[in-house]
């Protein structure tokens, strides 16, 4: 940093959750843009949380404005209640959690986060231009993606990943004063994050994703559902793996927000269940197998020939119900081919149309084959 006349700083501050094993008290530059900011690992904290299931939150409003109270207090001291923990290698306990003994139980565990604060340097403290709370959560991603590298420490979560404990970010103004003007921009910065009163933060950003995870994203099944997951437990049917690799494809894309994994993986679904379709036939039909041996002597018995060449025969009376069936499988492919070949972005809307074409597949070979699982029960 230069000695340009800097009226003060700004300093951003949050909670990062899990443990980033770097020294309490170090400091990175980071540059954010054109920005140079520096982080701040301020501390490493283990915080109580607390799951109370015999509590709620009671609203009132008074003169429109919202109040909440518990329904109950939450005891200092857990009464009638099991404790453990769990020491790491080191010996020292890394766990620690208490449980009552009560129905609504009242589950007491520590959790690990980490205090993190970034700090810039403006020209004028009335506007700060593009230093303001967007800087934390730059310099957060670009440090954490770094550590998560040289550690393979996943354990720490990437910042657009979080669903819970999304940091509540805090401001602090520092102006300078006439004695700091002559010190290096750095300089200054390292000799005041230390120092910064935790009083001196008020928030600024609070994450939506925070509270939208506990929002029900399915409020309820209908009754055909109902009596399909009444069956298939009664009976003890076993899903197929290529079905919970599908499940796992769209929590990929739901959860984590990785179109371009969930796209990938979906598609290998696609290709283990088409072929299980061909060798379950093929046994059973010789003028496929013959088909299927010419191209397999030739070497060209890929996807494309599959979904465009023997998919639409073989699921004849199944794309009168998916029509879509056989255009998605082979729109799904070139996005694959596109994503691993070409390096294209995959967007969540293919992803999920892909997925979801994979589904139809899945149904569509479920129906062929006789197994029942997705059909409504007798």
């Amino acid at each position: 940093m230069t000695h340009t006349a800097m009226e003060g700083a700004l300093f951003f501050n949050g909670f990062y959750p899990g443990h980033i094993a770097v020294p309490e008290n170090t400091a990175f530059e980071v540059l954010v843009g054109e920005t140079k900011a520096v982080l701040y690992i301020a501390r490493h904290l283990r915080p109580v949380v607390v799951t109370d299931f015999g509590n709620e939150l009671v609203e009132s409003r008074t003169a429109g404005s919202l109040h909440l109270r518990l329904r109950r207090p939450i005891l200092e001291e857990p009464n009638d209640s099991i404790s453990a923990d769990a020491k790491g290698l080191d010996g020292n306990p890394e766990t620690l959690f208490a449980a009552t003994k009560d129905y609504d139980y009242c589950l007491y565990r520590r959790q690990s986060f980490t205090d993190i604060t970034v700090g810039a340097e403006v020209a004028r403290l009335d506007h700060p231009g593009p230093v303001n709370p967007a800087i934390w959560e730059a310099a957060c991603t670009s440090v954490i993606a770094l550590y998560r590298l040289q550690s393979l420490d996943v354990s720490v979560p990437r910042l657009a990943a979080l669903r819970r404990n999304y940091p509540i970010i805090r401001q602090q103004r520092v102006r300078y004063s006439a004695s700091m003007q002559a010190d290096d921009g750095k300089e200054r910065l390292l000799r005041l994050l230390p120092s910064l009163q935790r009083s001196g933060f008020s928030p600024v950003i609070f994450s939506y994703r925070e509270f939208s995870v506990d929002i029900p994203r399915v409020t309820t099944l209908d009754s055909e559902q109902l009596e399909r997951i009444g069956h298939h437990a009664a009976v003890g049917t076993a899903i197929p793996e290529e079905q919970e690799a599908l499940v796992n494809a769209f929590e990929a894309l739901a959860e984590n927000e990785s179109p371009r994994f969930a796209l990938v993986d979906a598609f290998s679904v696609a290709e283990r269940v088409a072929f299980r379709l061909l060798n379950s036939l093929r046994s059973v039909d010789p003028r496929l197998d013959r088909r299927l041996a010419r191209r397999e002597a030739h070497g060209n018995l890929g996807m494309k020939i599959v979904i465009n060449s023997f998919l639409p025969g073989l699921l004849k009376a199944q794309t009168a119900r998916w029509p879509n069936l056989i255009g998605g499988l082979d729109q799904a492919r070139k996005w694959r081919d596109a994503a691993l070949h070409q390096n294209e972005i995959v967007t969540p809307d293919q992803a999920a149309r892909a997925l979801n074409g994979v589904q139809s597949l899945l149904f569509a070979v479920d129906e062929r084959l006789g197994g029942g699982l997705y059909t409504p029960v007798a």
